[in-house]
């Protein structure tokens, strides 16, 4: 078996030494495909066919004689000049090839003639598929089809029936065992289709470490050839992926997994949980606090206490050296949370909505314009968190709900922290004293650090570790030197004076 490598050409094989025929009829059935691809008037939607079968269908059924438009077919003989400057007719000479119903008669019998091609494959796949098999044994590199209405023409598909084939053709590329990855341009909204795994495998008998390989995900100019926009169908597969590992742990997380010190803070989440409940009702609320003190674990047990996914984005996602590429994509992140009906989590959001006064690049103006824009809709839930409030914009006060501050937590709150997390890390509390524990002036996440780190240890020693006070209260201090200094102490102005 081969393996497709970015650094080595890999040539083609059939699958089976045994099936040598039936493949290269396989490739050459693609061959004729992808040549009448190229031959179709993408600029009409209707064929000649269709034309004079609807004009034939109207006049069935109202009884009114219609004048069927010529087609202005050329002919099939032409004139020509001999010697004597006499003309005479002489048939044109036309070139053999294989006609769109040769080529789906012989895909429609596939399970006979190609028994490399497992499963059931609807038509409209089976077309792709073979294109798509044909440019990469010709040109040794991987190409994609982006114009599905081709397809359609090419299969004689009435254009009332487009959108359930490609219904169905969506279906099958989300099967297990499916030949085609199928995804969306985001800019164009054209699909883009390209072979899986499975298809270099049983195919060209070729291992394909991943499904789209990272260096192919280039500009279509290029030597490789490659769409740009598998890159952004990459990406959609990944923040897919990461959706649903999130929703496994949001599904356990609730408003009681937070541990908070005032009643005031629990009575703003309760209610905006039970709002957001309700059938077509969106909050914006602002969390605000250092590091670590649980604006994001806050957000993911909103997530889990409303039953809604929670899509995170943070300034580094959005980030980009192009103008307007961060608009686009906050808008892109906005449309995605109202589709999907989730959450829209804005880390760091004072990366982006700093006050506008102090911008020196109109650029910069624009994102905190376009970011208040989309959140004056109000269609979309949305929790944004910075770690100084200090410095947003001034306007982004009126189009939130709520806001929290997100205090370092008091001795009584420290000590649930710490139950908390040494429950859910399996240590339990036997043997600590978490009164003592709870002295030490720690945030939550460096609590959480701390029992991490010890739960760490006792997985590596097993019995050998010794679940004590004095070792939980080492970590702690350990963690505690991370903070700055200390939460009580002042802000100290930056400069040169003492």
């Amino acid at each position: 078996m081969m393996c497709l490598d970015e650094k080595k050409l890999v040539w083609v094989s059939p699958p089976d030494k045994e099936l040598v025929a039936q493949w290269k009829l396989w490739l050459i059935t693609g061959m004729q495909a992808d040549r009448k691809l190229s031959q179709i008037d993408n600029s009409e939607l209707f064929s000649e066919k269709e034309i004079d079968a609807t004009y034939e269908r109207v006049q069935n059924v109202t009884g009114i004689s219609l004048t069927i438009p010529s087609t202005g077919a050329e002919e099939d003989y032409r004139l020509i000049e001999d010697n004597k400057n006499q003309f005479r007719i002489k048939k044109k000479e036309i070139k053999r090839e294989a006609t769109a119903t040769d080529i789906l008669h012989i895909l429609q019998d596939y399970r006979r003639i190609f028994p490399f091609i497992a499963g059931d494959v609807p038509l409209v796949a089976l077309v792709c598929i073979s294109i798509l098999s044909y440019r990469y044994a010709e040109k040794l590199r991987i190409s994609s089809l982006t114009d599905l209405s081709k397809i359609f023409k090419l299969l004689c598909v009435p254009v009332e029936r487009w959108g359930d084939e490609a219904v169905m053709l969506h279906a099958y590329s989300k099967a297990s065992d499916s030949y085609l990855l199928l995804a969306e341009d985001p800019e164009t909204g054209s699909e883009v289709i390209v072979l899986s795994k499975k298809a270099f495998l049983d195919v060209f008998n070729m291992a394909v470490k991943e499904e789209i390989p990272e260096y192919l995900s280039c500009q279509i100019t290029s030597e490789k050839g490659f769409s740009p926009i598998v890159r952004s169908m990459v990406k959609a597969r990944e923040r897919k992926t990461r959706r649903q590992e999130q929703m496994k742990e949001l599904s356990t997380l609730r408003l009681k997994d937070i541990v908070v010190d005032d009643e005031e803070t629990r009575f703003k989440l309760e209610y905006l949980a039970a709002f957001a409940k309700k059938k077509g009702q969106t909050f914006r609320l602002l969390l605000h606090g250092l590091p670590g003190t649980g604006k994001t674990h806050c957000a993911r047990c909103l997530s889990g206490e409303i039953q809604k996914p929670l899509i995170t984005v943070s300034y580094s996602q959005i980030l980009s050296k192009w103008v307007s590429e961060c608009e686009k994509e906050l808008t892109n992140a906005f449309e995605q949370a109202k589709a999907q009906d989730a959450i829209l989590f804005l880390d760091e959001v004072d990366s982006i909505l700093t006050q506008r006064t102090t911008s020196s690049r109109s650029w910069e103006n624009s994102s905190v314009n376009t970011l208040l824009m989309l959140l004056d809709k109000r269609d979309t839930n949305v929790i944004l968190a910075s770690n100084f409030p200090e410095i947003l914009d001034s306007a982004l006060r009126r189009r939130v709900e709520e806001t929290i501050e997100f205090l370092p937590p008091k001795a009584p709150a420290r000590k649930e922290i710490w139950k908390k997390e040494l429950e859910r890390h399996g240590l339990g509390i036997t043997g600590l004293d978490l009164d003592e524990l709870s002295t030490i002036p720690l945030s939550g996440g460096l609590i959480f650090n701390a029992v991490r780190k010890a739960h760490m240890r006792k997985t590596v020693m097993g019995k050998g570790f010794e679940q004590n006070t004095e070792a939980f209260k080492s970590l702690a201090l350990e963690e505690s030197l991370k903070m700055e200094k200390n939460f009580a102490c002042p802000k100290k102005a930056i400069g040169f004076g003492s």
